[in-house]
């Protein structure tokens, strides 16, 4: 059995101790619209953290009440690049961190109201790490990740906190993406969460126990950067969805739905 995670703190944070628990299972790490694109078009990983976005998408799998991102204030950022003139309006083309991945839908569905002509805005995926960089040639991008912490380092700009205008639309926290077992697994998922749950306990009664662990994999060797990603990622939906999580998948799906965008 195979687990296909992000390198970013959360995710490392969360599945160290599962590591150590299941030496036996395998760590893939990759970039989640890549994670994305490997569930929707090969089906290839057991376990893999995928963005909500693409769980609505994908078939064959199934997703877990643990181990995912999803909360408050947590949500990806719409930025000003160098050739914006500071007007939503007036974009014409925006770096989004992957096709599939929940950034991208909110802000098709942000687009949605508040551009006079969404249709026209050219939307390029790039990899999620390269985007803030682009953003001294480009009109404006969407950063997820740590960028939520360093952007302002760059000299970019906030238009939209997309997560902000999420929650303040449907009172709701943001789902960001979760952790799918594949359906012939199916047997095993409850004692797959409990393990995940375990995990996660292991990790936050002894943070140092999983430092060294983390830190190998983050894009970001600053402490204080890898700490304030664990802090805003990790958190009570992260052990188990509840009914709010579930409300809230629902309603993105709701919304996709809506826009024809699944």
């Amino acid at each position: 059995m195979d687990l296909a995670i992000s390198p970013c703190p959360n995710d490392t944070f969360i599945f160290c101790h599962l590591m150590r628990a299941m030496p036996e299972l395998q760590l893939v790490f990759a970039d989640v619209e890549e994670l994305n694109q490997r569930a929707l078009f090969e089906k290839k990983h057991d376990l893999s953290k995928l963005s909500f976005y693409a769980i609505l998408r994908t078939k064959g799998y199934t997703l877990l009440d643990c181990g995912g991102a999803m909360g408050q204030g947590c949500g990806p950022i719409l930025l000003y690049g160098k050739k914006s003139n500071g007007k939503i309006s007036d974009l014409k083309r925006i770096l989004t961190p992957g096709k599939y991945t929940t950034a991208a839908l909110l802000l098709d569905l942000f687009l949605a109201e508040n551009h006079p002509d969404p249709a026209s805005v050219e939307r390029v995926p790039v990899r999620y790490d390269k985007i803030l960089p682009a953003l001294g040639e480009e009109q404006a991008g969407v950063i997820i990740h740590e960028e939520r912490f360093t952007y302002p380092s760059f000299g970019a700009v906030k238009a939209q906190d997309l997560g902000e205008w999420w929650e303040k639309s449907t009172g709701l926290p943001i789902p960001l993406g979760g952790i799918v077992i594949r359906d012939n697994l199916l047997n095993r998922k409850s004692e797959i969460e409990s393990k995940i749950r375990d995990s996660l306990r292991a990790a936050w009664k002894d943070p140092e126990s999983v430092k060294d662990f983390v830190k190998c994999y983050s894009q970001s060797l600053e402490d204080s950067v890898i700490q304030s990603h664990i802090d805003l990622y990790v958190n009570r939906y992260t052990e188990s969805l509840g009914e709010d999580g579930m409300r809230a998948l629902d309603v993105l799906r709701q919304k996709a739905e809506r826009a024809g965008l699944l």
